[in-house]
Protein backbone atom coordinates (compact mmCIF):
# COMPACT_ATOMS: atom_id res chain seq x y z
CA UNK A 1 0.00 0.00 0.00
CA UNK A 2 1.46 3.16 -1.15
CA UNK A 3 0.58 6.70 -0.04
CA UNK A 4 -0.03 7.43 -3.64
CA UNK A 5 -2.92 4.68 -3.68
CA UNK A 6 -4.14 6.06 -0.63
CA UNK A 7 -3.88 9.49 -1.64
CA UNK A 8 -5.83 9.37 -5.00
CA UNK A 9 -8.68 7.55 -3.09
CA UNK A 10 -9.16 9.86 -0.78
CA UNK A 11 -8.56 12.61 -3.37
CA UNK A 12 -11.74 10.94 -5.80
CA UNK A 13 -13.58 10.42 -3.01
CA UNK A 14 -13.35 14.60 -1.89
CA UNK A 15 -14.15 15.26 -5.53
CA UNK A 16 -17.06 12.88 -6.44
CA UNK A 17 -19.51 16.17 -6.06
CA UNK A 18 -22.76 14.40 -5.41
CA UNK A 19 -23.50 12.41 -2.17
CA UNK A 20 -25.73 10.01 -4.45
CA UNK A 21 -24.71 5.97 -4.50
CA UNK A 22 -23.37 5.81 -7.92
CA UNK A 23 -20.79 8.68 -7.63
CA UNK A 24 -19.72 6.74 -4.37
CA UNK A 25 -19.63 3.42 -6.87
CA UNK A 26 -17.61 5.16 -9.36
CA UNK A 27 -15.30 6.50 -7.16
CA UNK A 28 -15.09 3.89 -5.25
CA UNK A 29 -15.18 1.20 -7.53
CA UNK A 30 -17.14 -1.09 -5.91
CA UNK A 31 -20.78 -1.67 -5.29
CA UNK A 32 -22.72 -0.59 -2.39
CA UNK A 33 -24.77 -3.08 -0.42
CA UNK A 34 -27.45 -1.76 1.79
CA UNK A 35 -27.62 -3.13 5.09
CA UNK A 36 -30.06 -0.66 7.43
CA UNK A 37 -32.54 2.21 6.99
CA UNK A 38 -33.91 4.52 9.59
CA UNK A 39 -35.85 7.28 9.54
CA UNK A 40 -32.53 9.98 9.39
CA UNK A 41 -29.68 7.19 7.59
CA UNK A 42 -29.14 4.65 4.71
CA UNK A 43 -26.36 1.99 5.41
CA UNK A 44 -24.51 0.70 3.43
CA UNK A 45 -21.38 -1.44 3.19
CA UNK A 46 -18.69 -2.53 0.31
CA UNK A 47 -15.82 -4.35 -0.04
CA UNK A 48 -12.71 -3.57 -2.26
CA UNK A 49 -10.39 -5.74 -4.05
CA UNK A 50 -7.71 -3.50 -5.54
CA UNK A 51 -6.10 -1.01 -3.96
CA UNK A 52 -5.11 0.31 -0.54
CA UNK A 53 -8.04 -0.61 1.75
CA UNK A 54 -9.89 -3.55 2.32
CA UNK A 55 -13.66 -2.63 3.14
CA UNK A 56 -15.70 0.31 4.37
CA UNK A 57 -19.15 1.93 5.29
CA UNK A 58 -21.49 4.70 3.54
CA UNK A 59 -24.30 6.21 5.92
CA UNK A 60 -26.29 8.83 3.82
CA UNK A 61 -28.87 10.96 5.69
CA UNK A 62 -32.30 10.27 3.75
CA UNK A 63 -32.40 13.86 2.75
CA UNK A 64 -29.14 13.83 0.34
CA UNK A 65 -27.39 16.56 2.71
CA UNK A 66 -24.98 14.60 4.84
CA UNK A 67 -22.92 11.18 4.56
CA UNK A 68 -20.07 9.47 6.49
CA UNK A 69 -17.76 6.85 4.34
CA UNK A 70 -15.01 5.02 6.39
CA UNK A 71 -12.58 3.44 5.03
CA UNK A 72 -10.66 0.13 6.82
CA UNK A 73 -7.41 -1.09 5.78
CA UNK A 74 -6.24 -4.53 5.99
CA UNK A 75 -4.62 -4.75 9.89
CA UNK A 76 -1.44 -6.74 8.48
CA UNK A 77 -0.54 -4.65 5.51
CA UNK A 78 -2.10 -1.00 7.03
CA UNK A 79 1.12 1.64 6.40
CA UNK A 80 2.31 3.33 8.91
CA UNK A 81 2.44 7.05 9.69
CA UNK A 82 6.21 7.78 8.36
CA UNK A 83 4.32 5.81 5.04
CA UNK A 84 2.32 8.43 4.58
CA UNK A 85 1.85 11.81 3.27
CA UNK A 86 -0.47 14.10 5.10
CA UNK A 87 0.91 17.56 4.57
CA UNK A 88 -0.98 16.83 1.02
CA UNK A 89 -4.39 17.48 2.55
CA UNK A 90 -3.13 20.75 4.41
CA UNK A 91 -3.13 21.95 8.02
CA UNK A 92 -4.17 19.87 9.92
CA UNK A 93 -7.92 21.38 11.69
CA UNK A 94 -8.20 19.26 14.77
CA UNK A 95 -6.65 16.04 16.75
CA UNK A 96 -9.11 13.78 17.76
CA UNK A 97 -7.80 10.83 20.46
CA UNK A 98 -9.84 8.12 21.45
CA UNK A 99 -8.34 5.54 24.09
CA UNK A 100 -11.06 3.08 23.99
CA UNK A 101 -10.70 1.82 20.46
CA UNK A 102 -8.96 -1.72 20.64
CA UNK A 103 -6.21 -2.60 21.02
CA UNK A 104 -4.26 0.42 21.28
CA UNK A 105 -6.26 3.50 20.68
CA UNK A 106 -6.29 5.87 17.98
CA UNK A 107 -5.15 9.30 17.12
CA UNK A 108 -7.54 11.44 13.96
CA UNK A 109 -5.62 13.56 12.23
CA UNK A 110 -8.15 16.02 11.05
CA UNK A 111 -8.50 18.00 7.88
CA UNK A 112 -10.86 19.73 6.05
CA UNK A 113 -10.25 19.10 2.64
CA UNK A 114 -12.84 21.24 -0.20
CA UNK A 115 -15.69 21.34 2.28
CA UNK A 116 -15.14 17.55 3.33
CA UNK A 117 -13.79 16.60 6.72
CA UNK A 118 -11.28 14.19 6.13
CA UNK A 119 -10.01 11.83 9.22
CA UNK A 120 -6.55 9.78 8.92
CA UNK A 121 -7.03 7.32 12.10
CA UNK A 122 -3.84 6.00 13.29
CA UNK A 123 -3.27 3.36 16.08
CA UNK A 124 -1.69 5.27 19.06
CA UNK A 125 1.04 2.84 19.69
CA UNK A 126 2.17 1.30 16.32
CA UNK A 127 1.24 4.51 14.23
CA UNK A 128 -0.47 2.06 11.63
CA UNK A 129 -3.74 3.69 9.68
CA UNK A 130 -6.57 2.01 10.78
CA UNK A 131 -8.41 4.01 8.70
CA UNK A 132 -10.06 6.76 6.50
CA UNK A 133 -13.15 8.79 7.27
CA UNK A 134 -14.68 11.15 4.84
CA UNK A 135 -17.90 13.00 6.63
CA UNK A 136 -19.61 15.78 4.11
CA UNK A 137 -21.94 18.35 5.15
CA UNK A 138 -20.83 18.62 8.82
CA UNK A 139 -19.37 22.06 9.86
CA UNK A 140 -16.67 21.99 12.44
CA UNK A 141 -16.84 24.99 14.98
CA UNK A 142 -13.52 26.14 16.06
Amino acid sequence: MTKQSINKVVDGLVRTGSLEVPRIEEALQAKLTQTNKNDFWTFYEFKLSNGPFAHGEFRLSNDGSKALLSLRTEPAKAPTEKDLDLTRWGPISGIDVNPHIRPEGIDAYIFDVQGVRVSFQLMHSSRRLRSVALEWGTSRQP
